[in-house]
């Protein structure tokens, strides 16, 4: 039997406005909790018809999204699962030569260098952008040996993190879409316009 979006919440042990928003966020449901894109007719949700009493105008239709068993665990991994396993990647150290360094601390490291007005700052974001975007931007590899060490290990865990664990790393920073969008424009000459 499917679950209402009370029900579901509280299974999941988060709020339901909490909930919604969120997945409206995601774009799993549009603005009328209603399911949107590939997550529409797909068997997570039923959308059923239902009424309520109008003091004056009687029963009134409208529509209400519930939550099947798949949905349930759909939601569970997108709201619970997902966001832990992110934070075990963002967190968890890469062993690079002598050190433990998180992919967090290395996106960071290479962000604050390419924000500089300095040498390697255009190695920095050349690293950053073409680990964000493979198709766009190339990495000179010569570059890297201008990095300081600690760079140049930051370099390649971000590196280590995009070939080996196919993660972009704006993904695992706060506002990343929109900072690495800004790095791109800041950094526009290092575009390979001759992409296919």
């Amino acid at each position: 039997m499917p679950f209402t979006f009370d029900d579901t919440a509280q299974l999941l042990g988060i709020g339901r406005n909490v909930m919604t928003k969120k997945l409206r966020e995601m774009r799993v449901l549009d603005s009328t909790n209603k399911p949107q894109g590939r997550y529409s007719g797909k068997g997570y949700f039923v959308v059923a018809n239902s009424s309520w009493n109008h003091p004056t105008k009687g029963k009134m239709p409208y529509q209400k999204t519930l939550v099947t068993d798949s949905g349930l665990q759909l939601l569970e991994y997108l709201l619970i699962k997902k966001p832990e396993e992110e934070k075990m990647q963002r967190e968890a150290p890469i062993t690079c030569g002598t050190r433990n360094i998180t992919p967090y601390q290395a996106i960071n490291a290479l962000l604050e260098l390419a924000n500089k007005s300095c040498g390697s700052s255009e190695i920095a974001a050349a690293v950053l952008l073409s680990t964000y975007n493979i198709y766009e931007y190339k990495l000179d590899l010569g570059g890297l040996c201008l990095l300081d060490f600690n760079y140049y290990l930051s370099a390649l865990v971000v590196i280590d993190l995009r070939c080996r664990m196919n993660t972009e790393p704006h993904s695992l920073i706060e506002n990343g879409g929109a900072i690495f969008q800004q790095l791109a424009t800041d950094w526009s000459h290092l575009h390979n316009n001759n992409t296919h």
